[in-house]
């Protein structure tokens, strides 16, 4: 017996409205965290250069995904 004999007729569809809420929601969310976070490695690394590299790195993949989040969102 198949489990999922009966998902054929279910119907969910999110919409473009939420899609930028939730996005919204999340870089809000994001920018809070990545301030503790950029504090935390600005007061206790000391400018280590294993630091300036983490930070780099997090902030050119961060805005890399979010561009890509954003035209995909465009295009949705």
């Amino acid at each position: 017996m198949n489990p999922f004999a009966g998902l054929e007729e279910l119907q969910f569809s999110i919409g473009k409205e939420f899609l930028w809420g939730f996005l919204a929601i999340f870089i809000i969310v994001y920018v809070i965290i990545s301030g503790v976070l950029l504090f935390h490695w600005r007061r206790y690394g000391m400018k280590n250069k294993n630091i300036i590299f983490a930070e780099t790195t997090f902030f050119l993949v961060s805005l890399s995904l979010f561009g890509i989040a954003l035209e995909t969102l465009g295009n949705f």
